[in-house]
């Protein structure tokens, strides 16, 4: 995803917008989690990359991280 194309994105109540700077990862989990994450996603009208993240920003927020440490 291009930085242009984020800066144009809807964003939703309670995700975190890209800043250009990313990492991929890759997560293996169960083929049922991969299903509910995608179903739960489409109730809420986002990607499954959004809900992660999301899921991710909600973990990270409760630790005291430095950022670019």
């Amino acid at each position: 995803m291009s930085l242009a194309h984020v800066e144009n994105a809807e964003f939703h109540e309670g995700l975190v917008p890209l800043d250009g700077e990313v990492a991929e990862l890759s997560v293996l989990v169960p083929s049922w989690q991969a299903a509910a994450i995608e179903k739960a996603a489409g109730i809420k009208g986002i990607s499954a990359g959004q809900l992660v993240r999301s899921i991710l920003q909600q973990v990270i927020s409760t630790f005291p991280v430095v950022v670019g440490s």
